[in-house]
């Protein structure tokens, strides 16, 4: 068995929606990302799981517009700045200079806690101010 150089958390286990924020911790998130292409990508950072809506509506709505689809694009970064807006995560938006090394399930975006809402989705972070971020959630395949 090979020992890593950093230990790792598989996110593939976990059924919610989360950010990573990229963050020397000395701890390697992944996740199965890319529909049925299932890559597996990963960044060192610390990972918050988000609060969402009851029912889930706004993972249920990625996992829908994301099913069977590899390609993402500016339509794609829109679908989902719509998805985070519409139901409460405004203080996430795609960051569209990195679409290239977005995947679905593993989208980069830019967190702005000055746009954090009231309760009950408030962003449950303090002093990272405006930074970048990785919106993961489950695998659509």
């Amino acid at each position: 068995m090979t020992k890593l150089s950093k230990p790792m958390i598989d996110l593939s286990y976990y059924h919610g929606l989360g950010l990573i924020i990229p963050f020397p911790s000395g701890v390697i998130y992944q996740n199965q990302a890319d529909g049925l292409l299932c890559t597996h990508p990963q960044v060192e950072g610390v990972f918050v799981p988000l609060s969402v809506k009851s029912g889930v509506v706004e993972l249920w709505a990625l996992q829908q517009h994301f099913r069977g689809a590899t390609v993402i694009n500016q339509d794609s970064a829109e679908v989902v700045d719509s998805i985070l807006r519409r139901y409460g995560h405004v203080y996430l938006k795609v960051n569209s200079t990195r679409l290239a090394e977005s995947f679905e399930a593993w989208f980069h975006v830019v967190v702005d806690e000055a746009q954090r809402p009231e309760l009950p989705l408030a962003l449950p972070i303090s002093g990272f101010g405006k930074c970048e971020g990785i919106l993961t959630w489950p695998n659509s395949d």
